[in-house]
Order: C-alpha cells, then sequence, then structure tokens
C-alpha cells in the first residue's frame, strides 16, 4: 500500500509538471499509459482494439480516450488495473458492453488475429501480467 502510494505521489508530481491536476482519473490513466507505453520494451502506446497509438497527451487531456474495463463491470465487477486499459473513445462505444475477446471476435478475421497478436506481444514482452491477457 505504501509503495503504490508513492507511485501515486511521483505520479501526482509529474502531473503538475505538465500543469494538470493529480485527480484519481489522472493517475489512473498515468499509470495504465506507463503500462502500455513500455519504452524499455521499445513497444508504443496503442488502442489496444484497433491498434493506433495514443500519446501521452491523448491519455491525459484528451477527450477521445476512456479508461476501459476489458470484462465490462455489467459482467464481472472487477476495477482492478488487470481489467483496465486505455481506449479510443469510439472504440470502447463499440464495444459497449461486450467482453475484449466477443468484441474483437465479431470484426473480421484479420482484425481478431491482429488483437491477440498484439495482446500476446504484450504478455511476451511481460508488458501485462497473465490476468490482464487473459
Amino acid at each position: 500500500m505504501t509503495k503504490r502510494q508513492r507511485e501515486s505521489e511521483e505520479i501526482a508530481k509529474r502531473l503538475a509538471e505538465y500543469g494538470l491536476r493529480a485527480t484519481r482519473n489522472n493517475i489512473i490513466k498515468w499509470r495504465l499509459y506507463e503500462e502500455i507505453d513500455n519504452q524499455d520494451k521499445k513497444l508504443n502506446a496503442m488502442c489496444i482494439y484497433c491498434g493506433q497509438p495514443i500519446s501521452l497527451t491523448e491519455a491525459i487531456l484528451g477527450n477521445d480516450i476512456d479508461i476501459e474495463h476489458i470484462i465490462p463491470k455489467s459482467k464481472l465487477f472487477d476495477d482492478s488495473q488487470s481489467n483496465k486499459t486505455l481506449a479510443h473513445r469510439h472504440c470502447n462505444s463499440n464495444k459497449n458492453d461486450r467482453t475484449a475477446y466477443d468484441f474483437m471476435k465479431d470484426k473480421s478475421e484479420q482484425a481478431l488475429t491482429e488483437y491477440l497478436e498484439r495482446v500476446n506481444t504484450l504478455f511476451a514482452n511481460r508488458v501485462i501480467g497473465k490476468n490482464k491477457k487473459e
């Protein structure tokens, strides 16, 4: 808990450097952005659904990026970080109350394959854990 609090305080300082308030939502977005923008692994932050890039500015300031529940809260009330990612608002809106897999399964076979490749790459590079992958 103390480690998490220290991380939140550090994120709050970084947000202040950008002239942003350290709201709960902004701290969560920062954490999720750092997770998907794993510079050590040379992976760029992207929307897991469409594969298009997400910049830090978009993630924190933009109205086009949502904190997205991979398994909707209506199906499983899991509000943990392992059930969240950042996604473009239009992708999240189109996903509606489906699971990530069900949403992508309803798209073309190529879109599903590309999605699974993105997820597997993030997992293989230890950017995301097993819970988030599954």
